[in-house]
Protein backbone atom coordinates (compact mmCIF):
# COMPACT_ATOMS: atom_id res chain seq x y z
CA UNK A 1 0.00 0.00 0.00
CA UNK A 2 2.85 2.52 0.91
CA UNK A 3 4.00 1.80 -2.74
CA UNK A 4 1.03 2.76 -4.26
CA UNK A 5 1.01 5.84 -1.88
CA UNK A 6 4.17 6.81 -3.06
CA UNK A 7 2.92 6.47 -7.11
CA UNK A 8 0.14 8.88 -6.11
CA UNK A 9 2.03 11.55 -4.46
CA UNK A 10 4.84 11.21 -7.36
CA UNK A 11 1.56 11.42 -10.20
CA UNK A 12 0.04 14.34 -8.63
CA UNK A 13 2.26 16.07 -6.06
CA UNK A 14 0.54 19.31 -6.77
CA UNK A 15 -3.30 18.52 -5.99
CA UNK A 16 -4.24 19.10 -2.31
CA UNK A 17 -7.39 16.97 -2.53
CA UNK A 18 -5.10 14.10 -2.95
CA UNK A 19 -2.75 14.94 -0.22
CA UNK A 20 -5.20 14.98 1.80
CA UNK A 21 -6.51 11.42 1.10
CA UNK A 22 -2.96 9.78 1.10
CA UNK A 23 -3.24 11.26 4.71
CA UNK A 24 -6.48 9.52 5.56
CA UNK A 25 -5.54 6.42 4.31
CA UNK A 26 -2.00 6.56 5.92
CA UNK A 27 -3.44 6.91 9.70
CA UNK A 28 -5.89 3.83 8.39
CA UNK A 29 -2.95 1.99 6.79
CA UNK A 30 -0.80 2.70 10.58
CA UNK A 31 -4.22 0.90 12.56
CA UNK A 32 -3.98 -2.10 10.26
CA UNK A 33 -6.88 -1.13 8.26
CA UNK A 34 -5.61 -1.76 4.75
CA UNK A 35 -8.98 -2.17 3.34
CA UNK A 36 -10.82 0.26 4.82
CA UNK A 37 -7.77 2.47 3.43
CA UNK A 38 -7.69 1.28 0.19
CA UNK A 39 -11.52 1.50 -0.11
CA UNK A 40 -11.73 5.09 1.01
CA UNK A 41 -8.59 6.05 -1.25
CA UNK A 42 -10.29 4.39 -4.35
CA UNK A 43 -13.75 6.13 -3.25
CA UNK A 44 -11.82 9.64 -3.33
CA UNK A 45 -9.98 9.10 -6.36
CA UNK A 46 -13.14 8.40 -8.22
CA UNK A 47 -15.55 10.72 -7.00
CA UNK A 48 -13.18 13.96 -7.72
CA UNK A 49 -11.85 12.47 -11.14
CA UNK A 50 -8.39 12.23 -9.95
CA UNK A 51 -6.30 10.62 -13.01
CA UNK A 52 -3.84 7.40 -12.30
CA UNK A 53 -1.84 5.57 -14.35
CA UNK A 54 -1.44 2.05 -15.28
CA UNK A 55 0.95 1.33 -12.44
CA UNK A 56 -1.12 2.65 -10.05
CA UNK A 57 -3.79 0.66 -11.45
CA UNK A 58 -1.23 -2.24 -11.09
CA UNK A 59 -0.39 -1.70 -7.90
CA UNK A 60 -4.59 -1.37 -6.80
CA UNK A 61 -4.73 -4.94 -8.04
CA UNK A 62 -1.75 -6.31 -6.14
CA UNK A 63 -3.11 -5.08 -3.20
CA UNK A 64 -6.67 -6.45 -3.80
CA UNK A 65 -5.45 -9.20 -4.21
CA UNK A 66 -3.25 -9.55 -0.96
CA UNK A 67 -6.30 -8.76 1.18
CA UNK A 68 -8.78 -10.59 -0.76
CA UNK A 69 -10.66 -8.11 -1.86
CA UNK A 70 -12.55 -8.25 -5.49
CA UNK A 71 -11.77 -6.51 -8.06
CA UNK A 72 -14.51 -6.63 -10.03
CA UNK A 73 -15.80 -4.80 -7.39
CA UNK A 74 -14.12 -1.64 -7.90
CA UNK A 75 -12.92 -2.25 -11.63
CA UNK A 76 -14.57 0.80 -12.46
CA UNK A 77 -11.51 2.78 -11.09
CA UNK A 78 -9.70 2.19 -15.01
CA UNK A 79 -11.71 5.38 -15.88
CA UNK A 80 -9.43 7.02 -14.02
CA UNK A 81 -6.55 5.71 -15.99
CA UNK A 82 -4.91 8.05 -18.50
CA UNK A 83 -1.37 7.47 -20.22
CA UNK A 84 -0.37 10.84 -19.76
CA UNK A 85 0.70 10.30 -16.46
Amino acid sequence: MEELLQELKQLNSKDERLSQFITDSTELLEHNEIGIGLELLLTNLYEFTININSKSILLIKEIMTEIQMNWEDWKFIETLKTNNL
